[in-house]
């Protein structure tokens, strides 16, 4: 037992390390960046904080020359800090922030107020799970492009500030504002337009000293200044971590398929045959034989209307998940949030198998099933996940997870599974561990 613990831990780990780690672009080194923030009227240093997920405000502080951080005036540039990542797709290096959607929250206000326009609306709807949903409380992904250098133009600066153009910015100004030759603007931003310059519009990437007050050089992935090159201690990582994650997905795999198999030859050709057929006979009864049946008495049958009121009639705009034969959908319900699944008919396995254990199976890693309803289609009423699957933040294009969230979410995940090929009596086997299936709450808490 605990060496599959050790194993399906490692497997996690090893699979979350991997897929974030990976880069198509193989001569791209992440590197540190600044926000070059102008702060906009009834924004607050502690808004700031929130927007761009700042652990404190120490170092906004410190490089921002702020005593006071209830009296910042409008229109104060600030230095904000953050992690210039490599693209998981195309060539554009970028950052994605996490927001929180409010009440009467608007794509616009949010990209050209709270964002200070270092992104734009049709950025953030495009680069969002539900790119349609401003539900309060949904998450909304915020792109900011940035830069790490141009070893073309010069290795003598290695670190940017992300800048819209305001009212009144010309190439002159810009210049005499930053310290920085007109000539080396221009060519660390070729495809900016400067006669004019386009207000809230240009975004600009401009050489920025760093909390030192130096212009840190151009960095290689070997960590010496001059062209970003391949990085070969990532490949060997990934080579080696490959290997490895082979190893012990066979292990698992093996391990977990005798257990699976001595334990249930005796009925397992009987229950595949009769699962969907007693489903069927389950669907024909009154709500209490369901109950009786399925033994999930502390599990609520919801009706129909019930669903529609919650989600809205099931509004394209309440859609935040879709897979081959579901459509999952937010509703609140009962004063809750919720996910509802709704599955087509055919899928009574799948139904009837996911009810019966979540209705049996409960652990902090493990989400939970809140109802059902049986009429027109099969629906399954879920606690409601803010961040989304694990596979949102690994496929969409999105920014890095850090590494301390990784091993979070890792960990999470494996107690999850361990507890139900373990610990359950019967022992439920997952057999669909995949990252669209580890779901995550808005600290980044992971449930299967």
């Amino acid at each position: 037992m605990k060496v599959l613990k050790q194993a399906v831990i490692a497997l996690l780990f090893l699979a979350v390390w991997m897929q974030t780690q990976v880069q198509p672009q193989t001569n791209c080194v992440p590197c540190d960046a600044w926000a070059l923030y102008v702060l906009p009227q009834s924004v607050t240093l502690y808004m700031v904080q929130k927007y761009f997920s700042l652990g404190n405000l120490t170092e906004l502080q410190n490089f921002n020359n702020i005593t006071d951080v209830n009296n910042v005036p409008d229109g104060t540039l600030l230095y904000v800090p953050f992690t210039c990542d490599c693209p998981t797709s195309g060539t554009t290096l970028s950052h994605t922030f996490y927001y929180s959607v409010v009440e009467d929250d608007e794509f616009e206000a949010i990209a050209s107020i709270k964002y200070s326009n270092l992104t734009t609306p049709e950025a953030i709807q495009s680069a969002s799970p539900n790119e349609d949903s401003l539900l309060p409380r949904s998450i909304l992904h915020i792109p900011v492009n940035c830069s790490c250098g141009d070893a073309s133009v010069s290795s003598k600066y290695g670190m940017f500030g992300t800048y819209a153009a305001q009212l009144g910015d010309t190439l002159s100004f810009l210049s005499k504002k930053f310290g920085i030759p007109q000539e080396s603007i221009r060519q660390y931003n070729p495809t900016v337009s400067f006669d004019p310059l386009q207000p809230f519009t240009s975004i600009l990437f401009i050489p920025a000293k760093n909390s030192s007050g130096q212009y840190p050089p151009l960095i290689t992935s070997q960590g010496e200044p001059g062209n970003h090159g391949t990085n070969k201690g990532l490949i060997i990582g990934v080579v080696v971590g490959s290997v490895v994650f082979v190893f012990v997905f066979g292990l698992v795999l093996g391990h977990l398929w005798l257990k699976w198999t001595v334990k249930s030859y005796d009925n397992a050709a009987s229950s595949q045959l009769t699962e969907d057929a007693e489903l069927e006979t389950v669907l024909k009864y009154n709500n209490k034989t369901t109950d009786e049946f399925l033994r999930t008495d502390h599990r609520v049958q919801l009706t129909f209307g019930e669903l529609a009121v919650a989600t809205d009639n099931f509004n394209i705009s309440r859609k935040i998940g879709k897979g081959g034969f579901a459509t999952v959908f937010y509703g609140k319900w009962q004063g809750k949030e919720v996910a509802v699944k709704r599955m087509e008919l055919k899928e009574t396995h799948g139904f009837f198998s996911e009810l019966r254990i979540l209705s049996n199976v409960h652990h902090a890693n493990l989400v939970d099933l809140l109802g059902y309803c049986t009429e027109g289609y099969l629906f399954l009423v879920y606690e409601y996940m803010e961040m989304g699957t694990l596979n949102d933040h690994l496929r969409a294009g999105l920014s890095q997870l850090p590494w301390e969230t990784r091993v979070k979410i890792a960990l999470d995940a494996a107690r999850g599974v361990e507890y139900m090929h373990e610990y359950t009596n019967p022992v439920y086997i997952h057999r669909d561990l995949k990252p669209s299936n580890i779901l995550l709450d808005s600290n980044f808490h992971a449930k299967v």
